[in-house]
């Protein structure tokens, strides 16, 4: 069966879409800080759905245990091949998480995120070509028993004035950033996010 999920991210150049300016790495600079305050050291780490592994190896060069699994050959042949010049050893695989046996065979001590999931399967919490509200999505944690910790907006309202924020020196980008990180919880924030992540806790 055609997987329209691999075919459209096997000619998309994610390993570019975090980096290749300000608007976009508004998402990285908020996800890590968040992360930095919610991981505890030396932590094993599932990154599910890892793309081309920019938060993979932002935590594994920080000493975290990282295993990175994508659905998509060509994120993981990135991964693997920019894991040749590191000093470190990372699990890699092309998985699906959807798949039960895969679910069940995690051993880390925290998936930090899941993507490219289906919203009609109760075990995945993320959409493809779905846009739910905080609300919705709160609600699918609670009922399958999850704690939430926190839900934030990792871009926010950038997205709607990118060529602005492309301009503007690195002070004022800097602002920007602690700005949005101030308000990146609002539920207005959140539902003008191109991206949200929610971190959850079981039992």
């Amino acid at each position: 069966m055609k997987n329209y999920v691999v075919d459209n991210y096997e000619n998309y150049r994610e390993e570019d879409r975090l980096t290749t300016n300000n608007a976009r790495k508004i998402e990285f600079i908020t996800t890590t800080r968040i992360l930095n305050e919610l991981l505890e050291k030396n932590m094993k780490v599932l990154d599910c759905a890892a793309g081309a592994g920019i938060y993979a190896f932002y935590l594994a060069e920080r000493g975290y245990q990282v295993t990175a699994t994508d659905i998509t050959p060509r994120h993981v042949d990135i991964i693997n091949s920019v894991l040749k010049e590191k000093d470190y050893h990372m699990q890699t695989a092309v998985l699906n998480a959807t798949d039960d046996e895969y679910l069940d065979a995690t051993l880390a001590d925290k998936i930090i995120k899941t993507g490219i999931l289906r919203h009609d399967d109760e075990k995945c919490f993320w959409t493809d070509t779905y846009y739910s509200t905080k609300k919705e999505m709160e609600n699918i944690y609670l009922k399958n028993n999850v704690q939430i910790i926190d839900h934030f907006a990792q871009d926010g309202l950038t997205p709607s004035f990118s060529h602005i924020v492309d301009k503007w020196n690195d002070d004022q980008f800097k602002i920007w950033c602690d700005y949005h990180y101030s308000v990146c919880r609002e539920e207005s924030i959140l539902g003008a996010s191109n991206h949200v992540i929610i971190v959850g806790k079981k039992g």
